[in-house]
């Protein structure tokens, strides 16, 4: 039995599986359609089915098909689920992931059109905010002493944030808000950070985005070969989101667009999320249609109905309802408790009676705590703990936020883009190499005379005999840039990254650094270079949506040996990837993500990001 027959067959059967709506979504022949799928909807189960579809019932091709999702996670999801549907070879070849990941592989294809170089890379959001604070800082710029003092960084990047998301380019920005005394130091501020990104070849990932939708202004055919485009989560869109998703449907060639999501559950407005982009894409297409996906299989009536309740209020939102033919269940209450101790001991002991009534049904994680404060979960912690409850707290360290982990991606980055001051300025003293800022200025003033990238600089610092520097210090400058271009002639001859990994860390010693700086907890850290090496064995692409979690607790585990850091892995360096641009787009986009993956066998504690070590 031929497996497009055994597709075929299981397709059918998932459709025949489907309520009416859902079956309606799956099989709509329109050119653009609205599906407005309510909680516990089965969306993603539709999404999934729509793209088997395409493949199986209307025969275009995998990699003509364009899916677009929010997180990594819910891509990775839909791919374990496509499996089954059209096969292996069928999923690799579609182009699935975030906006983000898709904008960015787009842009490499096309980087010279959008005045960028082809080896740009991805500035995270630490990166920029140290940008911004070394502009600031600079006496030369003319900013308020508010804004240099006393305004938080972090505030000052996310009015740049929000701006990008509205679609505001530095010289929109600018001709709106240059002259307007609230906005002139950010409009100043905004200016200089992007000449510092192109300096220094970086693009943040608002500008993933722009440059995006630039390039397909400016080339109406580069998506001439897609056929069909499918969003999820459509109500977490903002503007310029919206303008992509129109770009590539007016793409030069005939193409289909479905949208998936719900504007009743658009709650990240603070992230310019615009809810307004269902009735915007009703104007802006012709002959569109809106089904509605109303049955509910996830919740129990009370919950339904207190939703219900609550969003009716909304009297312009779109007028749609849920129903469900589960149980009432039982209702919500609201328990007061003497103080934050017994009322954690309260919440240990309904977890543990909930895992216990519901005999396997439900596990720890499936359960959430959610609270307002960061300083609340200290209490929460230290009970769970008591009650042996494993839980995950969502707002630890981020894998790809750890000191050791970006120590070495930015070497990676240096050595691909040595334009890079930013990743310099962090790999020149690890380990110590006794280079301070006299010196450092003095090497970003040589390299402004040599008109080259700091790779060749710090190397003809090294080999002269410049009385600028003394002996000690070239003799390390020319150590370092012999390690950086060792590394980049491995990237050219498409070495595997994780022997890349191997060489540096061999080169620079620094299993010996981590023991010296960090000799309480080297080990750990050690392993997560270990995982940062295992990252490497997933053959990410820019159409992989994998994701790497970490677990962030420091708890008897860490003391682990990784397996990819013992010596009989060396034989295996050629198993992983190769191409170095694709790691670390996978890497700097992986650290954006919006939510951490679940962790097996856990709970949430969820809550804002504490500060870290950078």
């Amino acid at each position: 039995m031929s497996s497009i027959y055994l597709h075929k067959k299981k397709f059918q059967e998932t459709v025949n599986s489907l309520n009416e709506s859902q079956r309606q979504s799956v099989l709509s022949n329109v050119n653009t359609l609205q599906i407005l799928a309510g909680p516990g909807s089965g969306k993603t189960r539709v999404l999934t089915c729509r793209v088997a579809y395409y493949v199986i019932e209307r025969r275009i091709k995998p990699e003509k098909i364009i899916v677009v999702t929010f997180t990594n996670k819910a891509a990775n999801e839909m791919k374990i689920r496509l499996k089954e549907l059209i096969g292996e070879d069928g999923c690799k070849s579609l182009l699935i992931g975030t906006f983000h990941a898709i904008c960015c592989r787009l842009l490499h294809l096309h980087a010279n059109l959008v005045n960028l170089d082809t080896n740009f890379v991805v500035a995270d959001t630490a990166t920029s905010k140290r940008i911004l604070d070394t502009i600031r800082k600079d006496r030369s710029v003319k900013i308020s002493d508010f804004t240099r003092k006393k305004m938080d960084i972090g505030a000052i990047w996310r009015l740049i944030s929000s701006a990008k998301n509205r679609g505001e380019t530095v010289d929109t920005y600018n001709m709106l808000y240059g002259k307007e005394f609230k906005t002139r130091d950010i409009a100043v501020l905004y200016t200089l950070y992007e000449i510092e990104l192109k300096k220094f070849n970086l693009v943040d990932f608002d500008n993933l985005l722009l440059k995006t939708r630039d390039l397909l202004r400016k080339k109406n055919n580069i998506l001439s070969n897609v056929k069909a485009i499918l969003v999820d989560e459509y109500q977490d869109t903002n503007i310029v989101q919206y303008d992509l998703v129109k770009l590539m449907k007016l793409q030069d060639n005939s193409k289909e667009l479905t949208i998936v999501g719900d504007p009743d559950q658009s709650i990240y407005g603070f992230r310019s999320a615009e809810p307004k982009n269902f009735g915007k894409m009703r104007k802006d297409f012709d002959g569109i249609r809106v089904i509605n996906m109303e049955q509910n299989y996830r919740s129990t009536g009370k919950i339904l109905k207190a939703a219900l309740h609550v969003i009716t209020q909304d009297t312009n939102r779109f007028n749609k309802s849920l129903r469900t033919s589960n149980p009432d269940g039982v209702p919500i209450f609201r328990i007061s408790t003497r103080n934050e101790e017994t009322q954690a001991e309260f919440v240990a002991q309904e977890i543990q009676k909930v895992i216990k009534e519901s005999m396997g049904l439900i596990n720890y994680k499936d359960i959430a705590v959610l609270m307002r404060m960061n300083f609340i979960s200290r209490n929460f912690e230290e009970v769970f703990r008591q009650y042996k409850i494993p839980f995950t707290i969502l707002g630890g360290d981020r894998f790809f936020d750890r000191v050791e982990v970006k120590d070495i991606l930015s070497y990676l980055n240096f050595a691909y883009n040595p334009k890079d001051l930013i990743s310099f300025n962090r790999i020149v003293n690890v380990p110590k190499r006794g280079i301070g800022a006299a010196n450092l200025k003095k090497i970003t003033d040589q390299n402004i005379e040599d008109n080259t990238d700091l790779l060749e600089t710090i190397m003809n610092i090294g080999t002269s005999k410049s009385s600028l520097f003394g002996p000690a210090i070239r003799r390390k400058l020319l150590d370092l840039g012999s390690i950086c271009s060792a590394m980049k002639d491995m990237m050219d001859k498409q070495e595997s990254v994780a022997k890349i990994i191997r060489y540096l860390l061999e080169a620079i010693q620094y299993k010996d650094y981590l023991r010296q700086q960090y000799f309480d907890d080297h080990e750990a850290r050690w392993n997560n270079i270990g995982e940062l090496i295992s990252v490497t064995r997933k053959t990410p692409t820019a159409n992989d949506s994998s994701v790497v979690c970490v677990d962030s607790s420091d708890d008897e585990d860490d003391s682990l040996q990784s397996s990819y850091l013992t010596e009989n892995k060396n034989d295996d360096d050629e198993s992983g990837m190769t191409n170095i641009a694709e790691f670390l787009e996978y890497c700097y986009l992986c650290s954006n993500e919006k939510e951490m993956e679940e962790a097996e066998g856990g709970s949430f504690i969820i809550r804002g990001y504490n500060k870290i070590e950078m």
